[in-house]
């Protein structure tokens, strides 16, 4: 057993230490904290990646001269998502769809335009083709700063054919392309 004597001088050592310390801390004396100084670094990976829900737009019959696109749904537009991490900035072109009318031309068109999510993009006249355009044979401006997923990450890109006089008959293909770069 431990006599009281010992346990009283004990306790007295105890608060004369705990006084001492006070006292240094107060006069700006050297501060013992435990703490250790570090770095942190962390690395982001970035991913530019861009689906398509919609790939195919098919129209179909078409009489000469008559004009028909897809802004009611018939048919289906082209659709797409962004599927990386970052905004992305679209580009378009396509090969010709017509033998009789070489892009760019007023028979073949496309616009941006928002979907059921909502306006996923920058949508401005100035920033996205959201106005019929002349579908280019080179990469041309189709929208900007289309979100990284999110609850609105997707855009459509609507199509505008016009069948030219003098057109022969038969199937008529393009193939378009879409570039993304980040924004």
């Amino acid at each position: 057993m431990v006599s009281n004597n010992t346990l009283a001088g004990l306790v007295v050592a105890v608060i004369a230490i705990s006084l001492i310390g006070t006292f240094v801390n107060l006069r700006g004396g050297v501060v013992v904290t435990g703490a250790v100084p570090g770095t942190t670094q962390a690395n982001l990976d970035t991913s530019l990646t861009i689906s398509f829900i919609n790939s195919t737009v098919a129209f179909g019959g078409l009489a000469l001269n008559n004009e028909n696109n897809t802004l009611g749904n018939r048919p289906v537009p082209f659709s797409l998502q962004n599927d990386g991490t970052v905004n992305v900035s679209l580009a378009i072109r396509a090969t010709d769809l017509w033998n009789t009318s070489a892009n760019p031309s007023t028979n073949f068109k496309y616009l941006a335009n928002t979907t059921g999510e909502g306006t996923c993009f920058q949508n401005d006249a100035g920033s996205s083709n959201v106005t019929w355009t002349n579908m280019p044979p080179s990469n041309g401006g189709l929208l900007a700063k289309l979100r990284a997923p999110a609850i609105c990450d997707t855009a459509e890109i609507e199509v505008s054919i016009t069948a030219p006089s003098g057109e022969g008959s038969g199937s008529k293909t393009s193939s378009v392309t879409v570039t993304a770069s980040q924004s």
